[in-house]
């Protein structure tokens, strides 16, 4: 949830800080330019607000440009990392690499050096506070941040697993349920469906974990795409040098062999406890269930780091974009100003409140062309509103979807 207060970005200073605790509100909104120096309450003592260089680590496993697929695969999932960075011999950060990055590609020889497939990540300073970086999380799509000293060096990463856990010692975290996060009517996967399927429901929400459920319809446990990237891919033990590739029978396996535990909690349970959930089970997803073990929804790292920016005094308008992939930076932040610029004129609208904006982005190739598709709902005051387009340009698309928008509330006022 990245939160769009309606009557304008400002910062609420008291007069006079409570002697037990800092007394400052954080408004966010926009991209990270415009995020507002914050400071967090904190239950029960005084102190600023935590900062990058408290919770990043410190000892990163790293690779270097030269280094081989097949090493690189090996050591994170030696090391269970999803994500890894890439340095050169000064430990200068030159690239990032991803298992869901990975797993976009076909026929990718193991001999590959990694140089060849690493992307250039965003960085954030150790002195920026937590919530800066969960809005560079968000908007960026990246799961972990570089975090870099004054000449380039690579000095520690910070992930999202490092803000959530975190989350569960901040003032306010305790008041919001996880009914209030979660995301409804959840897309899950059956024990008997093959892993193609899992990866492509996980690559189209831009997620690294699914929920998984019985035949009976119960929580069963969860799959990871780590899981999967090391089945899929791998290393022919012949001695061969043979590929990394997405085989169709492996593809065929079934998510069955691959499930792990999923964290459940239920519909009133706190987002503390959410929080500390996921830390000891999934760092990745909990499952929101009813008593008959049936999921009620769920709640994922992207749900609580939005969440957690939006804690803050005043209405706030909240906006979810999924399936959106990293891609280009320019689009990507252009497609963010767009829906900007129309939630700022919803907030100057009086005779209606809106409450939250939902977009779901999907793409498909046809004769060779990405054909693009958004999906919006728009909540407010005066009722749900759905909008959908189609076009061979996302930022086109984007301006269909502000169009409809509009003209549905405008439509109201008449």
């Amino acid at each position: 949830m990245i939160p769009y207060p309606l009557d304008g970005i400002k910062k609420a200073w008291p007069r006079k800080p409570p002697s037990t605790y800092i007394d400052k509100y954080m408004y966010a909104a926009g991209h990270i330019n415009n995020i507002v120096e914050a400071h967090t309450i904190y239950e029960g003592e005084k102190k600023d607000s935590l900062k990058v260089s408290e919770l990043m680590s410190r000892d990163v496993v790293t690779s270097a440009p030269e280094d081989l697929l097949s090493t690189v695969i090996a050591r994170m999932s030696a090391h269970s990392l999803h994500e890894m960075p890439v340095v050169d011999r000064q430990g200068r950060l030159v690239g990032y690499f991803s298992f869901d990055g990975l797993l976009r590609k076909k026929h990718v020889p193991i001999t590959t050096k990694i140089g060849k497939l690493m992307v250039a990540p965003p960085r954030i300073e150790g002195d920026r506070s937590i919530f800066e970086a969960a809005q560079v999380m968000l908007e960026t799509g990246f799961r972990a941040l570089p975090v870099m000293d004054d000449d380039g060096t690579l000095t520690g990463i910070i992930s999202r697993t490092d803000v959530i856990g975190a989350a569960a010692k901040l003032h306010g975290t305790g008041d919001v349920k996880a009914g209030d996060v979660m995301s409804e009517e959840p897309e899950v996967l059956s024990e008997r469906d093959s892993i193609g399927r899992a990866v492509e429901l996980m690559l189209g929400l831009g997620e690294v974990a699914a929920p998984v459920v019985d035949r009976h319809g119960r929580i069963a446990g969860s799959v990871l795409i780590e899981d999967i990237s090391r089945a899929v891919w791998f290393k022919r033990e012949s001695g061969a040098e043979g590929d990394l590739e997405g085989e169709k029978d492996r593809m065929e396996v079934e998510v069955g062999a691959f499930i792990s535990e999923a964290a459940v909690v239920k519909r009133e349970d706190p987002l503390k406890d959410v929080c500390e959930a996921m830390i000891r089970v999934n760092p990745y997803m909990s499952v929101v269930a009813d008593r008959a073990g049936r999921p009620l929804g769920v709640i994922t790292q992207y749900d609580v780091l939005k969440r957690l920016i939006g804690l803050e005094q005043g209405r706030e308008m909240s906006v979810d974009v999924t399936g959106l992939e990293r891609g280009d930076p320019f689009t990507r932040t252009t497609l963010y100003s767009k829906i900007e610029r129309f939630m700022e004129k919803m907030g100057r609208f009086n005779w209606i409140r809106a409450e939250s904006l939902s977009l779901h982005v999907e793409n498909q190739m046809k004769g060779g062309r990405r054909r693009w598709g958004i999906r919006a709902r728009l909540r407010t005051n005066k009722g749900l509103f759905h909008v959908t387009a189609e076009d061979w340009d996302l930022l086109s698309c984007a301006d269909e979807i502000v169009e409809g928008l509009n003209k549905r509330v405008i439509s109201l006022k008449r």
